[in-house]
């Protein structure tokens, strides 16, 4: 049998394990401009793709090229520019 200091030990880190996670969610906050910037980079890559499946490879540069001054830290951007 644990001694009471050894359950109560067995019991905190217990505690500890389940609330965890809980607080680790409760840390990360993804903000409305990031999820708008995902859905227009997404739009912005269905409008070029579409562009290229069409052969209009110079509407295709441009919406990259206007896309990558919208947003110059997005390394698929610059990968498909």
């Amino acid at each position: 049998m644990l001694k009471l200091s050894q359950r109560r030990f067995v019991l905190a880190l217990l505690l500890a394990c389940l609330a965890t996670p809980a607080l680790a969610q409760n840390q990360v906050q993804i903000l409305p401009a990031a999820q708008t910037s995902v859905a227009e980079i997404d739009g912005i890559f269905h409008r070029a793709q579409k562009m290229e499946s069409e052969q209009r490879w110079g509407e295709a540069l441009t919406i990259y090229e206007e896309a990558l001054r919208e947003f110059p830290d997005h390394s698929t951007l610059g990968n498909r520019h």
